[in-house]
């Protein structure tokens, strides 16, 4: 997938989530945002899904970390690479990055700490 695809994917992920700070998203959100990329591979989605999902609540997928991991093994230049990387980064959109986005661990232990407080 080229770089212009996987931006547009990223995008599809961002305006499908009330709050762009929450980067999980369910199986349901998953598929939609890929079929609406053109993929129509039930099985592909279901297996991606399975392997991306989160080490926190194994129902939801970051999409951040999935469109990162399909950037690192895509073949274009490493600027287009790191332009894509930082816009998925840059949660706030700000046009520079802060501490707490460029930790993923923190996010992961937000999203267990809210769905624990949720049971």
């Amino acid at each position: 997938m080229s770089i212009s695809g996987l931006r547009r994917l990223f995008r599809i992920f961002y305006h499908s989530v009330q709050n762009v700070e929450q980067s999980l998203v369910g199986q349901r959100h998953f598929r939609l945002a890929l079929a609406k990329h053109g993929v129509r591979d039930v099985i592909l989605m279901q297996r991606l899904f399975t392997e991306f999902c989160s080490p926190v609540d194994r129902t939801r997928i970051d999409y951040r970390q999935f469109v990162r991991i399909l950037t690192s093994v895509n073949e274009e230049s490493v600027e287009e690479k790191l332009a894509l990387l930082f816009e998925v980064w840059d949660i706030d959109q700000s046009g520079t990055l802060s501490y707490s986005e460029l930790s993923p661990r923190e996010s992961f232990s937000q999203s267990a700490e809210k769905v624990a407080s949720t049971k």
